[in-house]
């Protein structure tokens, strides 16, 4: 009696750890939010988009980052974002990434605290190799060209992708919390310093 009730029980169990598991294989698990399926499944299901449109939004907000913020925030932003190259790649076939041309255009020449042309600082697009300027100038430089420029151009880049003006206007807050996040109130500052609402 004991080997059959035994015997029983272990065959539940069974069948209940290959349901489980076929569950799992068959998507019932949610995608880790960590992951690049993690956020594309976010602004699909938050923004009511394609993943295609959220890859190549997120690529256009990637390309116009990188214009606007000091190397090192950027490269912050771009290891809280998984599959960078990806959504960038996605961007540059949806042909929403600024070229450099418009990013040097953005970012207002370099002056003096009088205003005056400062010709010791190279302009962006200047050859400047080996050449480093100071962090605050960086930094200057960087919210000169996030001024500058705004959210039109990312929010051009939206609409060319295809994302419907509510799904636009909410697209830089969700990624926003995302990278809180997974990366912490730290990089989702930077991204609201390169987008601000």
């Amino acid at each position: 009696m004991i080997t059959r009730t035994a015997g029983t029980l272990m065959l539940v169990v069974a069948l209940n750890l290959v349901a489980c598991s076929k569950a799992t294989q068959e998507g019932g698990a949610a995608p880790d939010l960590a992951s690049p399926a993690g956020l594309t499944s976010m602004l699909t299901s938050k923004l009511g988009i394609s993943e295609a449109q959220a890859s190549a939004a997120l690529g256009a907000m990637l390309g116009e980052a990188k214009g606007k913020l000091s190397p090192g925030d950027y490269s912050k932003l771009e290891g809280a974002l998984p599959g960078a190259e990806h959504y960038l790649s996605a961007a540059g076939g949806a042909g929403v990434l600024p070229s450099t041309k418009e990013v040097a255009t953005a970012v207002p020449a370099p002056t003096q605290p009088d205003g005056t042309p400062d010709s010791t600082v190279p302009a962006v697009g200047d050859s400047a190799a080996g050449y480093a300027p100071p962090a605050p100038q960086v930094e200057d430089v960087a919210t000169a060209a996030g001024a500058a420029t705004g959210t039109s151009a990312l929010s051009s880049a939206l609409a060319k992708v295809g994302l419907p003006p509510e799904a636009a206007s909410q697209f830089v807050p969700v990624v926003t919390e995302y990278v809180g996040k997974v990366a912490g109130p730290d990089v989702a500052n930077i991204l609201k310093s390169a987008f601000p609402v």
